[in-house]
């Protein structure tokens, strides 16, 4: 900035020795009125020029984001990249564009029970396992109401995602799938190991059931096999029914 400003004065003192002082220097335009009208943070993820006199103001070039894809890398501020951005943290792969729906990239329990009692949540329509396309699809939905069920607690599948904060996202950005959101992720399981794969993550784990946050009875929900993707309805809390939960954000 101070070298900017020596050449504007630098400037004006040969213009006035050029025009024999008939007028005062030209006013130079301002960083807003240059287009400058932007700080760092409101451009984030995007590419910036800055103001010669004011480094803190700048220009926002284009958002550098790209569109999703299903195996698309999601980061934390809920965007796709081309290549990964300078200070954005990956949070997880993309699996469902439909529903704009990434599934985290590791974080979450291997196994875990879905509730620690056989409490039926009565905020939840009880669904079988031939009706779960069309009844209690929505994870986000299930999940809030599971947790206003059973409290905020991570020892257990949907409150494991409710109160996770992975990727500096708030409290509730997370939650379990529902058996149908699963079901999308095993038909697209090879893209998405794929993009789990580019993140040095393993891949999504095959041998046994995924918990869903769509609700069977008073003493089982449903989850999806993911290697078979066939769907059942496990005993929600006895120690042989402890299975996978892995978490969802919506982008």
């Amino acid at each position: 900035m101070r070298k900017y400003l020596l050449i504007m004065s630098a400037g004006c003192i040969g213009w006035w020795l050029a025009t024999g002082a008939q007028a005062a220097c030209p006013v130079f335009p301002t960083c807003e009125e240059m287009g400058y009208t932007m700080t760092a943070t409101d451009c984030s993820g995007k590419a910036t020029l800055k103001c010669p006199s004011d480094h803190a103001k700048v220009f926002c070039i284009a958002d550098s984001s790209t569109e999703c894809q299903i195996g698309s890398v999601l980061y934390n501020d809920l965007k796709c990249y081309d290549e990964a951005p300078s200070g954005k943290t990956a949070v997880g792969v993309v699996f469902d564009t439909s529903k704009r729906l990434a599934i985290i990239d590791g974080a979450g329990a291997n196994y875990i029970v879905w509730s620690k009692s056989t409490t039926d949540i009565s905020a939840l329509t009880n669904c079988t396992n031939t009706n779960y396309t069309s009844c209690g699809t929505d994870g986000k939905s299930n999940t809030q109401k599971i947790v206003a069920a059973l409290g905020e607690s991570s020892d257990y599948a949907a409150g494991l995602c409710y109160t996770l904060t992975h990727g500096g996202l708030p409290k509730g950005s997370w939650f379990l799938p529902s058996a149908s959101e699963l079901k999308t992720l095993y038909k697209n399981k090879t893209k998405v190991n794929a993009g789990l794969a580019s993140l040095g993550s393993p891949s999504l784990p095959t041998g046994g059931y995924y918990w869903s946050s769509t609700e069977y009875s008073s003493g089982n929900a449903l989850g999806l096999n993911l290697s078979s993707g066939n769907v059942g309805n496990p005993n929600k809390k006895a120690s042989n029914s402890s299975n996978y939960a892995r978490c969802a954000v919506a982008y």
